[in-house]
């Protein structure tokens, strides 16, 4: 899969761009996931781009090129009951799979809220796909972190790795770590130069 968003695919020599899957990002780009009738499934958490955000919709689109006037509409997940925090702050996991006949599948969820929080499923096959106008709106979310799983046990092993409370996921640390941190430090070079001052009052 190329950063243009074609998936060059190489059989017997041969050079072939095959379309990619993928999803429009905030910045109004295609961004690629899954290559077109190859077998995988991938994870991506995206956040959200506006304070106290309640909901985030994903559309997903076959694309051969990062335009999105090149893109064709597959379809899409709302997931909605996102708790109201700071843009950035929520995390939104997508999960999306396909197979080599073109059965696209995918789940959306709200990390933050597991319990009360949205979930949204789609599956298509993109043999039924019209040809439909294709760019149909703004994205309301930022990718976050991306995760290619090239095979199945790699998923398996990733979710169950991943903690029950989100809050433990983030990747920031404690106020209270942060705290100690610095004052064990201080703490000791404190004490050296006590020790110092001692001696030298001493040899005086």
């Amino acid at each position: 899969m190329t950063n243009s968003g074609r998936a060059i695919i190489v059989t017997a020599g041969v050079m072939r761009v095959v379309s990619s899957i993928g999803i429009k990002t905030a910045n109004g780009r295609f961004y690629p996931i899954l290559a077109e009738n190859i077998k995988a499934k991938k994870r991506l958490v995206l956040t959200t781009v506006h304070d106290s955000q309640h909901s985030v919709q994903l559309d997903l689109y076959r694309n051969t090129t990062e335009e999105m006037s090149d893109a064709q509409y597959i379809g899409t997940l709302v997931v909605n009951k996102i708790k109201s925090r700071r843009k950035g702050d929520p995390s939104v996991e997508l999960i999306i799979s396909i197979d080599e006949n073109g059965a696209v599948t995918a789940d959306a969820r709200d990390l933050d809220n597991q319990k009360k929080g949205g979930h949204a499923h789609l599956s298509v096959s993109l043999a039924s796909l019209k040809k439909t106008d294709n760019d149909i709106g703004e994205a309301n979310f930022e990718l976050e972190n991306f995760d290619d799983f090239t095979r199945e046990d790699e998923y398996d092993k990733l979710v169950s790795q991943t903690p029950s409370n989100p809050d433990i996921k983030r990747r920031r640390s404690s106020p209270v770590l942060i705290i100690l941190l610095i004052t064990f430090p201080l703490y000791f070079l404190i004490n050296i130069v006590f020790s110092k001052c001692i001696i030298l009052f001493k040899s005086q």
